[in-house]
């Protein structure tokens, strides 16, 4: 799947608690990517995170399964289990 991004957001450590579930929940159902990372290094921690938004470019486009990699049993050996 591809994405582009659509909007990035920096906000404190508390406005993305407080906004959690706008911001974070599943409940649009729009396939939509969030990709959360840090800001603000203190020198002890960290006091924001990057929040950064991608929308879906269409439909995931379904890829070829790579061949099976089973190695063969020497002669006299039993399948496990």
């Amino acid at each position: 799947m591809r994405y582009v991004v659509s909007k990035v957001r920096v906000l404190a450590k508390q406005e993305v608690a407080e906004q959690s579930v706008a911001l974070l929940g599943q409940d649009g159902g729009d396939g939509r990517l969030v990709l959360v990372s840090y800001d603000d290094w203190n020198g002890t921690s960290y006091e924001s995170n990057v929040l950064v938004f991608g929308e879906p470019l269409g439909q995931p486009i379904p890829r070829k399964r790579a061949p099976s990699r089973r190695r063969s049993r020497p002669p006299g050996c039993a399948e496990p289990g």
